[in-house]
């Protein structure tokens, strides 16, 4: 009987096969972590730097992702963590250990930002899809915490392609503005409230001396 066919044999290259598939994908669960490290920090830099036009707008979304990219670090590493792994946060992990792969920042002017961050969304969109169909079937609660996190990577590419036309700066100054002008149109309109009521009074005291005159009139009249 040949060794290939014994039954224990299989049995135990099949165990190996999962065990180093499972180890795999905790390996690339720990890249994923890194990654998500690396985008914080990048979001972070990046608002405090920042130069250039579409300030206001970019900086408060650099901000808000910076929020959600150290959540979604603390869900991976929990998962992790619950599956038996450990984390390695080190600078040098997190340059060259990452997923999607850490690229420098080179510049800080807002366009060429702009660019980059879309490109990393993109990078992470494709990153965490490819490691949504490898454990889809094997993990499916981690797929889901996985699944939650590409849909926040893809309106985060969002936020900025909009910009793309659209001079955001100055569509928020145009909104200041208008909430701005609502008070005057206020003053306005109580300005107008109060003129009509002067009108009315007056137009009702002469109607009172008109009477006065009649009644006048009207007695003189019987005299």
């Amino acid at each position: 009987m040949s060794w290939k066919n014994n039954n224990t044999f299989i049995k135990m290259r099949e165990a190996y096969k999962e065990e180093r598939e499972s180890v795999n994908y905790l390996e690339d669960l720990k890249k994923l972590i890194n990654g998500e490290a690396t985008a914080a920090i990048q979001y972070k830099f990046a608002s405090d730097s920042m130069i250039g036009d579409n300030q206001s707008y970019l900086r408060s979304h650099f901000e808000e992702h910076v929020t959600e990219e150290w959540g979604h670090y603390t869900q991976l590493v929990e998962a992790l963590m619950e599956r038996g792994g450990e984390a390695d946060s080190t600078l040098e992990a997190l340059i060259s250990s990452a997923l999607p792969e850490t690229e420098e920042i080179e510049s800080f002017d807002s366009e060429y930002l702009r660019e980059f961050f879309i490109s990393s969304e993109r990078n992470a969109i494709k990153a965490y899809q490819k490691f949504y169909n490898s454990i889809e079937d094997e993990d499916p609660d981690l797929a889901d915490i996985v699944s939650g996190i590409i849909s926040d990577e893809r309106a985060h590419k969002l936020d900025f392609e909009r910009m793309e036309s659209t001079d955001m700066d100055k569509d928020i100054e145009s909104e200041e503005e208008k909430k701005e002008e609502e008070p005057s149109d206020t003053v306005s309109e109580d300005k107008e409230s109060e003129d009509l009521k002067e009108e009315e009074s007056e137009e009702e005291e002469d109607e009172d001396d008109s009477s006065e005159d009649d009644e006048i009139k009207y007695k003189d009249f019987w005299k």
